[in-house]
């Protein structure tokens, strides 16, 4: 996971969380350029394939750590310990 939890809030964006202090917006800046700028170097050279391959496989990284982000921020509560008493 890239982007710590403490630097966002839950939001009603597509993608479940909005930054909160300055580390935030430049995760988003910063994972918008890593995806954008090779996507659109690609294209420039006319590599309609590969930025599009680039598009979608860079989006699908950053969709699993915002997903990362958002576990980290709403913990699965801890399973109660179950004990069988024998006959």
């Amino acid at each position: 996971m890239f982007g710590n939890h403490t630097w966002f809030q839950d939001s009603r964006l597509p993608w479940g969380i909005s930054p909160v202090n300055w580390k935030g917006k430049m995760y988003f800046t910063l994972w918008a350029a890593f995806i954008v700028l090779p996507f659109l170097a690609l294209l420039g050279v006319d590599r309609l394939p590969e930025s599009i391959i680039w598009l979608v496989s860079s989006k699908l990284f950053w969709f699993w750590d915002v997903r990362q982000i958002h576990s980290a921020m709403h913990p699965a509560p801890e399973p109660d310990d179950v004990f069988v008493h024998p006959l």
